[in-house]
């Protein structure tokens, strides 16, 4: 608050305001209250100051206090009126944009090229993409944003069989081999192990195992490819020798495909029943018409065989288990169950056919083996087909001897 002190004071003459009394010492000329030097009010400082004296400036309301800096002594204005606010200063320059980005309505591409860490802002979605990897025409642009989808260079490998269909490289193995890999990425793959052999009077073998798996990343380097045979259908009497045998395991990777189970026989008085594997076996028949069970399929891979056991003068072998179906019965058809379709639109894995009183009856989808009927000769098409991993078919008496299981086959591919 602002204390207005009388004009012309005489010395002692007291003022009271704001709960305080102030007495005037014409010696200083200045107010001042008890206990508390005088603050000399005057247009011009006081003569012969002492450090730490105080003097309040009537001509401009500044308090000055008289200071010794360690060479000189000189008054300095501790308070003082605001004075008024000065005029804006002018804007300053526009700033200029971070070099390495680059804005544009669309996204780098493998063959944008340019330096470790450069940023590109897609102005269309708001993504930011840093360069991670400046190889020349094949470069890597990461993701940075909260979004997902980085612009990477596809993978390249060398082995099997190489072509290139609709934006994809294939390779194929029918035999064991070994997939190079130069630059690691995503990949699908398929593996699929050998059928099971056919029984004779018996039943059709499994399919092999059927696992597809997408979206795998691999890594740079030799990676092992493993392709199973398919299992030999029975030979010779239809009373000797068991089922027909199992196919052998396929793999890549940490994906093992079990070999198709075998088909069963025929026996007396009893026969045999199917085989377990990646699909399971079909039962055989026998000479007294006790039940059989087919062979279990795995879950995951595949399913089981057609059951059996009638009578082999009036039943038919039971159906080899396929990779989406489960064989028939003897007692019905005998059929094998069907394949399943891989991304590049073929059918693996189908089940082979028992063997058939009337009729010859065609295997599942996907190479499964015809099941025969007696007193025709055996041809190629009681075989699974080979690189399916088809089942074998199961034969007739007249029949040499009941079908192989088709080959497994092994299919990388990655978009490129």
């Amino acid at each position: 608050m602002a204390i207005n002190f009388p004009d012309s004071p005489n010395n002692g003459d007291t003022h009271t305001a704001g709960g305080k009394t102030f007495t005037y010492d014409s010696t200083v000329g200045g107010w001042s209250t008890p206990g508390t030097p005088a603050i000399p009010a005057a247009a011009s400082a006081p003569s012969n100051p002492t450090v730490g004296d105080l003097w309040f400036d009537s001509n401009n309301g500044t308090l000055y206090f008289y200071y010794n800096d360690g060479s000189s002594s000189q008054w300095v204005g501790v308070s003082g009126p605001a004075g008024p606010a000065g005029a804006d200063g002018a804007d300053g320059a526009d700033g200029v944009d971070a070099t390495g980005i680059t804005k544009s309505a669309s996204d780098p591409a493998i063959t944008t090229n340019g330096t470790l860490g450069d940023l590109w802002l897609n102005t269309t979605s708001g993504e930011m993409y840093t360069l991670t990897d400046a190889t020349t025409n094949e470069n890597a642009w990461t993701n940075i944003g909260e979004g997902v989808g980085s612009i990477v260079p596809p993978p390249s490998a060398s082995g099997g069989t190489e072509a290139t269909v609709s934006g994809y490289k294939y390779h194929t193995f029918t035999s064991s081999g070994t997939l190079t890999v130069t630059r690691g990425g995503a990949i699908d793959y398929l593996v699929v192990a050998g059928g099971g052999g056919g029984g004779r009077y018996g039943g059709g073998g499994g399919a092999g195992g059927y696992l597809a798996v997408a979206g795998y990343t691999l890594s740079s380097g030799s990676h092992t490819i493993t392709v199973g045979a398919g299992g030999a259908g029975h030979v010779g009497d239809a009373q000797s020798g068991g089922n027909g045998a199992s196919g052998t395991d396929s793999s890549f990777q940490s994906s093992t495909a079990l070999g198709g189970g075998g088909g069963g026989n025929y026996g007396n008085p009893a026969g045999s029943g199917g085989a377990s594997g990646g699909s399971g076996g079909g039962a055989g028949t026998s000479n007294s018409g006790a039940s059989l069970s087919g062979g279990a399929g795995t879950v995951g891979q595949g399913n089981d065989g057609g059951g059996g056991g009638g009578l082999y003068s009036s039943t038919n072998g039971g159906g080899g288990g396929g990779a989406s179906q489960a064989g028939v019965t003897g007692s019905s058809t005998g059929q094998g169950g069907d394949g399943s379709t891989w991304l590049d639109g073929t059918t693996y894995a189908g089940g082979g056919s028992g063997s058939q009183l009337s009729t010859n009856l065609a295997g599942g989808s996907g190479g499964g083996g015809t099941g025969f009927i007696a007193g025709v000769s055996r041809t190629s098409a009681i075989d699974g087909v080979a690189n399916t991993g088809g089942g074998g078919g199961g034969g007739r008496d007249n029949t040499p001897s009941a079908g192989d299981g088709g080959s497994g086959i092994v299919i990388i591919r990655y978009a490129i």
